[in-house]
């Protein structure tokens, strides 16, 4: 019962983000949304890599953008409201690998199959790369998709 309600998680949290077409991502435009400040919060409880996807869960649930909107919260913003989409998750996860452990990743646009891509663009879905290993960032799944467009770790945090 727990696997099918966790699945069922995964596939709404697919289902509802608001992604620009893949046109977008390469404008300056864009990346300049995903520009945040690095966020210190109290992850005084995350002492392992493993301890990552339950603090980011406990600390806030998935919500998608409203209908042909693109809103992207700083982390501190994100972490008051509770809630945010694939790239807040995307973003919090990069910033606690870096502030707790100095990992530095990439926030990855990829197509995760799981609907059409909107425009005619090549990406739907925001996830994170460690290592050359990608990671859906809610729920710490390794995942195989394919790139659409990359930002370094010091081209969003500053």
């Amino acid at each position: 019962m727990n696997k099918i309600i966790g699945l069922f998680m995964v596939l709404i949290a697919f289902m509802g983000c608001q992604m620009p077409n893949s046109d977008e991502f390469s404008d300056k435009a864009y990346k300049e949304d995903l520009q945040t400040q690095i966020y210190y919060g109290d992850f005084s409880s995350i002492t392992t890599c493993a301890c990552v996807i339950p603090w980011i869960r406990s600390h806030m649930v998935y919500k998608s953008d409203p209908e042909g909107e693109n809103i992207v919260n700083s982390l501190s913003k994100t972490i008051a409201l509770g809630y945010g989409d694939c790239e807040e998750f995307a973003l919090m996860y990069l910033d606690i690998m870096y502030v707790k452990f100095s990992i530095k990743g990439q926030l990855q646009i990829v197509d995760n199959n799981s609907r059409q891509v909107a425009n005619g663009g090549d990406g739907n879905h925001a996830i994170v790369c460690i290592d050359g290993v990608q990671i859906e960032p809610q729920t710490g799944y390794r995942v195989d998709y394919k790139v659409a467009y990359y930002y370094d770790f010091d081209e969003i945090f500053y």
